[in-house]
């Protein structure tokens, strides 16, 4: 089982280096202990940024793994955490198949110089597939599957749970360009090839605002092939203001004009189309004690069978709503 642990080992002396940063070098040095079974590589970033890598072997098929790194550039993060693993390889009943499960879970876990929930989560290595029952990290928690093999297929489901609108933006954008308020949870699903992926967004906010614009609630729907989505069937409103929907084409991979992208988008009053009338509501007011009063545009269809003898007539009125 030697050989084992040796191959791990060069993965990581050869790997490690490329995966902090693609198209980079960095000068590293470590320590390989074969009679001991242990492994400890240092990769130098940056003046700021050192990777700490150490590999136990355990037993025959029992490896610990402990990475630590300090104020990593990743995006608009800041990140610095002390992570560990587990990796067990298990045989298979013909004796020559064999998997690897893991788990992996983090501490002192800082993003911005901030704490927040740490990582936890389990895996397997099976058939050249990552399979990952659940991994959480923060307010995120991943589930699927990775493919190995060419076209490297992903299958992800990513749930959040109150990210805050200012850091989910920074996360697409790269940039804290954007003032907001507010916290954000849905699902977003990404699947297909690894240069096909279809991203499955659904999302809802509220009580917040981007930069001039403040909402109670925002839903927002989004689906495509990275990096072009299209914005649709998303909803607006404001509890002192108008109610409308955004619709639009959005590129992921322009993060220079992100804001101009916003303020593109198609936006128009939330319509309310029963078939026998069509309903705008232009404004609602809200008062908690006595319940919700909206100013509407009611356009009342006499004839839902379009002939050409249909009338339709229109009105502008006031709608109270008593809430107890």
């Amino acid at each position: 089982m030697k050989s084992r642990f040796l191959l791990l080992c060069a993965l990581v002396i050869l790997l490690w280096p490329k995966l902090c940063l693609a198209k980079s070098t960095f000068p590293f040095h470590g320590q390989l202990d074969l009679a001991n079974r242990k492994l400890d590589l240092t990769v130098q970033v940056n003046d700021q940024t050192v990777f700490i890598t150490n590999i136990n072997k355990l037993s025959d098929n029992d490896y610990h793994l402990r990475l630590k790194f300090e104020h990593l550039k990743a995006l608009a993060f800041d990140l610095s955490s002390e992570m560990e693993g587990s990796l067990r390889f298990h045989q298979i009943e013909d004796g020559i198949s064999q998997f690897i499960s893991g788990k992996i879970w983090s501490q002192y876990t800082l993003v911005d110089r901030k704490p927040i929930r740490e990582l936890l989560g389990q895996f397997e290595l099976r058939q050249k597939k990552l399979i990952i029952p659940s991994i959480s990290f923060g307010d995120i928690k991943c589930s699927g599957s990775v493919d190995f093999n060419s076209p490297y297929k992903i299958d992800l489901v990513f749930d959040l749970t109150a990210i805050e609108m200012e850091d989910f933006l920074a996360f697409w954008s790269n940039s804290r360009e954007f003032s907001a308020a507010g916290t954000v949870a849905g699902k977003i699903k990404v699947s297909g090839a690894l240069d096909h992926l279809l991203l499955k967004g659904n999302l809802a906010s509220f009580n917040g605002f981007v930069d001039k614009l403040q909402y109670d609630s925002f839903f927002l729907n989004m689906e495509g092939i990275y990096p072009h989505l299209q914005i649709a069937s998303s909803t607006v409103s404001q509890s002192d203001g108008p109610s409308y929907t955004l619709d639009g084409p959005f590129n992921l991979s322009d993060q220079q004009s992100f804001k101009k992208q916003i303020e593109n988008l198609t936006i128009a009053p939330l319509i309310n189309d029963s078939g026998s009338r069509v309903e705008w509501t232009f404004k609602r007011l809200k008062d908690e004690r006595s319940g919700t009063t909206e100013i509407k545009y009611l356009l009342r269809k006499d004839n839902a069978s379009g002939d050409a003898f249909s009338k339709e007539s229109d009105m502008l009125g006031v709608e109270r709503r008593m809430e107890f």
